[in-house]
């Protein structure tokens, strides 16, 4: 017999991608919604982690601290902006331009 618990919580639980040298190089870049310098790295929220836990590193773009308290306000603002942003990190760093 499964026990429920099983079933809802698989394990084990899978672990979330972390990188320090991805997000320093992150963090090198502008505002994707703004241009400004002075950035936060924002996690993605794209169901990669669980409940009330951060997303993997690879999903992150910078923002300034306006947009980056925007986002977390409602997440459906600059949402676009955060999409395309996403996709050139990740081709970057598929392609070992980032770290």
């Amino acid at each position: 017999m499964v026990h429920l618990s099983s079933v809802i919580y698989p394990d084990p639980k899978p672990k979330t991608y972390r990188n320090k040298k991805y997000l320093d190089e992150i963090r090198k870049r502008p505002c994707c919604v703004c241009g400004k310098t002075e950035v936060i790295v924002h996690h993605v929220s794209v169901g990669d982690a669980g409940f009330g836990m951060k997303s993997g590193d690879l999903t992150t773009v910078s923002l300034c601290r306006l947009h980056h308290d925007l986002v977390h306000h409602d997440p459906s603002v600059c949402r676009m902006d955060i999409y395309e942003e996403l996709v050139i990190n990740l081709r970057n760093f598929i392609m070992g331009y980032l770290a």
